[in-house]
């Protein structure tokens, strides 16, 4: 669903029709209007993407495509200037005030469609994604603002790549870059003819589509996903089903691999009358995704391709300590309060597992334990193999710097000692908002 726009400003109603005749052949809808106000709505209601303005209004070229200008500064569309006059100086005054073409009447059918063609064609092409091929973001925004002034209802899919930086900074541009083109190509065969798909940045596409089949195509793009996520990656970053991500400090994260999250609004019940309120909707839609570390969609509630759900709290701040050292114990503790989390101390002891279920930390701060027995390791696979503690964030410190075994463990981020606590609760911070988003 290409989904374009055009409108004719003309005064002549029978010029004006038959110019919107030879444009329906070519453009998705032709508005025509003989009054400067009824024009103007239409500009602010559905972004034309060409606007042809006759000469038959008394006021100057000029000052409407001024008030042009005014109505349309989130985006630029092309303007075309048609008169009765074929002086060099018309059309030098017209092209100086705006116009980005010149078309003296009387003008062939022919003509009229080719001109017509020609800018279109431009507009499209200029606004393709270089790497899919798609509508980038602000024809997409533009395709979207004109659905939701159509009479029937849509529905509006957000598709996610999660763990797309952390990605394209271990594989580099060319992986990502075939990567995304790949995913585009699968978002592509679940869609037909009358569905619009546009690219709104690296990574995030735009859907469009009827309400009756947004859910069936998200539950197909969940499953494609994950059915070829590990392609993308190295042997062994697939058999640990994990990447670890370098930082600024020596702090190293595990990441997830790739996962596909899908937010889907639709305009029903809920009638949008612009654009923003429908992507926040969206934007809050996809936080009901965040918990889960598969692929997943929602729509008012989420959904998930199997029938397993974790509940949680509104807001949880409990940072759990494990650290055998008494004066960097109280240091974490006393930190994490000044910081405004609610602490938690606690041992290696055999219950320690049982406690941190009724609690249900948000994040734990835990040393690997003594050099021999490693603690901590243990306790980690635990806890990462725990139903009530899986979305729990872990984060391990260490002195002896064995990091591969440390991630293997389940560690979300690894802190080599000496640490500062500054870095460490810059990882706190965000892992908490991860936890609760």
């Amino acid at each position: 669903m290409i989904n374009t726009a055009m409108l004719i400003l003309d005064k002549r109603l029978e010029l004006g029709t038959k110019y919107k005749k030879i444009c329906e052949k070519l453009v998705s809808r032709v508005f025509l209007h003989s009054d400067t106000e009824s024009a103007f709505e239409v500009v602010l209601r559905y972004s034309p993407d060409l606007i042809l303005v006759s000469d038959s209004f008394s006021s100057e070229f000029c000052d409407i495509a001024q008030k042009i200008k005014v109505f349309t500064q989130s985006y630029r569309p092309t303007i075309v200037y048609i008169s009765k006059s074929a002086l060099t100086e018309d059309k030098l005054k017209a092209l100086e005030n705006g116009a980005d073409d010149y078309l003296s009447e009387p003008i062939s059918s022919d003509e009229l469609k080719a001109r017509i063609k020609a800018h279109f064609r431009r507009i499209v092409e200029t606004n393709l994604s270089p790497l899919t091929n798609f509508y980038g973001n602000k024809l997409s925004l533009v395709v979207l603002k004109r659905a939701l002034s159509e009479a029937k209802g849509c529905a509006v899919m957000l598709v996610t790549l999660e763990n797309f930086e952390p990605y394209k900074e271990v594989y580099g541009i060319l992986a990502t870059e075939k990567m995304i083109q790949t995913y585009a190509a699968i978002i592509s065969s679940a869609l037909s003819q009358g569905d619009f798909l546009g690219e709104l940045s690296n990574g995030e596409f735009l859907v469009i589509t009827k309400p009756e089949k947004a859910e069936k195509i998200a539950s197909y793009l969940v499953f494609a996903f994950d059915t070829v996520v590990e392609k993308f990656y190295s042997e062994k970053d697939a058999r640990n089903h994990y990447i670890i991500s370098k930082n600024d400090s020596s702090s190293e994260q595990k990441v997830g691999l790739l996962c596909t999250k899908i937010a889907i609004v639709t305009d029903g019940q809920k009638k949008y009358l612009d654009i923003k309120p429908l992507l926040a909707d969206l934007l809050e839609t996809l936080k009901l995704t965040k918990n889960q570390k598969k692929s997943s969609y929602a729509v008012d509630r989420v959904r998930f391709p199997s029938n397993e759900c974790i509940e949680k709290e509104s807001y949880n701040d409990i940072v759990a300590i494990i650290e055998p050292d008494e004066s960097l114990c109280f240091l974490l503790s006393t930190t994490a309060q000044m910081q405004g989390y609610r602490a938690e101390n606690y041992g290696y002891e055999t219950d320690t597992i049982e406690k941190l279920r009724e609690k249900r930390p948000a994040v734990i701060i835990m040393d690997v334990g003594d050099l021999q027995k490693r603690e901590g390791l243990e306790l980690c696979r635990k806890i990462k193999s725990d139903r009530c503690l899986v979305s729990t964030k872990v984060i391990l410190t260490s002195n002896t710097h064995n990091k591969e075994e440390i991630m293997r463990a389940g560690a979300d981020i690894y802190l080599p000692k000496p640490y500062d606590l500054l870095t460490i609760y810059s990882w706190v911070s965000k892992l908490v908002k991860d936890y609760n988003y």
